[in-house]
């Protein structure tokens, strides 16, 4: 799944403005049924700066159907 950010995140190394995350296969499994919200679900993604091609690793979360964003984040090591 991939994720639009607005306005975006800081990159942690060069300080460009990341746009677009991506979630990480199998982290969690989201059920999402045709016309119904999804209630709650976290989920780890992975942002890659398009700037210096730092890859970050950051955890999302829904909350009463809406993606409210990602609430932390840092340069993925390894």
């Amino acid at each position: 799944m991939l994720i639009t950010l607005h306005p975006g995140l800081k990159c942690k190394k060069c300080k460009e403005r990341m746009i677009i995350a991506r979630e990480i296969p199998g982290s969690t499994n989201l059920v999402m049924i045709e016309d119904l919200p999804i209630v709650k679900g976290d989920f780890e993604c992975v942002i890659t700066c398009d700037k210096c091609m730092t890859q970050h690793k950051g955890s999302g979360f829904i909350r009463d159907g809406e993606f409210k964003g990602i609430h932390k984040y840092g340069i993925q090591l390894g």
